[in-house]
């Protein structure tokens, strides 16, 4: 258990380098700005950590992705995956199909 406080965001996806985002990406509200919102919080991790703040993203990609941008973007915190999408499910989030 945690005993301190937590920061858990959530984003649809992150963008790979050479990839394309799908049609219309930058048009569905809350989808564009998922990676420059991981490095935010990449930025601000020490000044969350030094007031006990942990943080971890969560999107709906699969693991290997989270690891790969874990990785990529040099994260110091862990990336989750909600790829059955069980955790948007029972919070009621609202969720879309891109191409």
């Amino acid at each position: 258990t945690y005993g301190g406080w937590l920061v858990l965001y959530c984003y649809p996806m992150t963008g790979k380098p050479g990839i394309p985002v799908p049609d219309g990406w930058a048009a569905i509200p809350g989808a564009a700005g998922c990676t420059p919102q991981s490095c935010s919080f990449r930025d601000s991790y020490g000044d969350l950590q030094s007031l006990g703040v942990e943080v971890f993203g969560m999107s709906t990609q699969t693991t290997e992705d989270q690891v790969e941008a874990f990785q990529r973007l040099q994260l110091p915190y862990a990336l989750l995956a909600d790829s059955a999408l069980s955790f948007a499910k029972a919070l009621g989030l609202p969720t879309f199909d891109a191409n």
